[in-house]
């Protein structure tokens, strides 16, 4: 079983309508969920977002986690840089990461 996590920013999806109706009301990483949890041999362990203590990125759940699937946009340099670095040395170790959207300049 491949053990996903995904981490939102989660910013414009409480505020802006457009997203909430682009995902029926529900917020991003809540649509990812559906989507990834319809593979076989895949579980998501966490949604994560970033205003939860440590952005929901904590030692414990990195690793625990085979893959992480990261959505930002608007947000990226909230993250704290420890957490950042935290996750690289995570994906350095071997975790997988699958940068979505705008998360190009993240991390």
């Amino acid at each position: 079983m491949i053990r996903v996590t995904i981490w939102n920013e989660n910013v414009q999806d409480p505020v802006d309508t457009r997203v909430r109706d682009a995902h029926n009301g529900k917020a991003i990483h809540d649509t990812l969920k559906e989507l990834v949890e319809e593979c076989a041999d895949v579980k998501v362990c966490h949604t994560l977002t970033l205003d939860m203590p440590e952005c929901g990125l904590t030692e414990e759940i990195l690793a625990n986690t085979d893959v992480l699937l990261w959505w930002s946009h608007v947000a990226q340099e909230k993250v704290p840089y420890e957490i950042a670095m935290r996750v690289c040395e995570h994906v350095q170790r071997g975790m997988g990461i699958i940068f979505l959207h705008s998360a190009h300049s993240a991390i």
